[in-house]
């Protein structure tokens, strides 16, 4: 399946594809009961589950899955990474395509790099936009609208650990979600291997693929600088 896919680079136009867009906690609870419900999804026509965002965040306070805590693991409130490799082994089965929302230009500050920049590593300090003084984040408040301007205003926070201005856009980092610009993505994914095989993952507005079996990414957007600007990862160099 993988491999047609490979062949036919504008498969995801296709007319036959019918997807559903789902939280797996919202609709089945966790991803046990969401693979129970797939004869159901097949029974409707639906051929494309794109579950949304299920990794690791920090608990009461996750950003809708958006600040992640671990890019290694998932949210244990739905379940397992075994859990998530039976149920792409189950959709396979079927037939039916399993689509992952992950995101990797967010990270909570429970996050290892957001920890180690704000002790004082510049080698992750470099993984986040952080600046000394207001010049720059002034330039980019010009331009970039805010989120949610009541609970959270502007786009940066002041971090007096560091001494410098973070980009935290969408939350104050504090509790929700940091925002890095220097990913290095790809090598950590070579490390690490995805974690199901059978995965059209959605990054930056785009389908790529993975392969599980030898954790190699198959798509071009992978490891980009760029900064989140509303809901949509705007890469700052083309890749």
């Amino acid at each position: 399946i993988d491999m047609a896919r490979e062949e036919d680079h504008n498969w995801f136009l296709s007319q036959e594809i019918v997807g559903m867009a789902l939280y797996c906690d919202g609709f089945a609870r966790n991803l046990e009961g969401l693979e129970s419900h797939l004869p159901y999804l097949s029974e409707l026509g639906v051929n494309m589950v794109h579950i949304l965002p299920i990794l690791a965040c920090p608990q009461g306070a996750s950003d809708g899955g958006y600040a992640v805590s671990d890019f290694r693991d998932i949210d244990p409130r739905v379940g397992t990474l075994a859990d998530l490799r039976r149920l792409a082994e189950s959709l396979r089965k079927r037939g039916m395509l399993l689509t992952l929302d992950v995101i990797v230009n967010h990270t909570s500050d429970e996050h290892e790099w957001a920890i180690r920049s704000k002790a004082g590593e510049h080698e992750y300090q470099d993984y986040f936009y952080m600046f000394d003084n207001r010049d720059m984040p002034d330039m980019f408040e010009e331009t970039m609208p805010e989120i949610f301007p009541e609970t959270a205003p502007g786009s940066f926070t002041w971090d007096p650990t560091l001494g410098k201005w973070v980009m935290t856009v969408f939350n104050n980092y504090t509790r929700c979600t940091w925002v890095f610009g220097k990913a290095r993505w790809a090598s950590h994914a070579r490390e690490q291997g995805a974690a199901t095989s059978n995965s059209e993952v959605l990054l930056g507005g785009a389908a790529t693929q993975l392969s599980g079996a030898r954790g190699v990414h198959r798509g071009r957007k992978l490891a980009c600088d760029g900064y989140i600007n509303g809901t949509s990862t705007i890469p700052t160099r083309a890749c």
